[in-house]
């Protein structure tokens, strides 16, 4: 089976719905890739004779692919997490360009996106901000709306 343009797009949107979701913009390229191979093993895989349609099987392969990446690097970070005492006061840039887009927030949408980018998950950066988790996603919210025009992305 060849690889179709619908395929490629249901993939690639289940990758971006996993980005947007958990928040991983540094993630968001793996996600993808992870996605389009899956497909691809998906395609291979298929046995139309079981009754299941193909956009079906496909979407649940990449959902579980992108889940699995998304398990891994979530164990990767609690454990680099622990073997690093004072992590809270470090930050260290994901891109070149986070500087120029980060000047683009308010000061308390700054510190929500370095606290993030440094690996905290949304309910440790709500708890370090002293906010509850409900107002750091509608925070979380604002700042993807505001960054989407800037990013070529258009309003998330």
């Amino acid at each position: 089976m060849t690889v179709t343009d619908a395929q490629l797009r249901l993939a690639r949107g289940i990758a971006r719905r996993f980005a947007r979701a958990r928040a991983n913009l540094y993630l968001a390229d793996d996600l993808r890739r992870e996605a389009e191979l899956m497909l691809v093993r998906a395609l291979r895989t298929y046995d139309p004779g079981r009754g299941v349609p193909a956009d079906y099987w496909i979407a649940r392969r990449v959902r579980g692919a992108c889940l699995d990446l998304v398990r891994r690097e979530r164990s990767r970070e609690r454990r680099g997490r622990a073997a690093a005492p004072g992590r809270r006061e470090a930050f260290v840039p994901v891109w070149d360009a986070t500087e120029d887009y980060l000047g683009l927030l308010w000061p308390d949408e700054r510190a929500l996106v370095r606290l993030l980018l440094a690996g905290y998950t949304q309910r440790e950066a709500a708890r370090a901000l002293g906010i509850s988790k409900d107002t750091f996603a509608r925070r979380l919210d604002a700042v993807r709306r505001g960054l989407g025009p800037a990013l070529g992305a258009g309003p998330a």
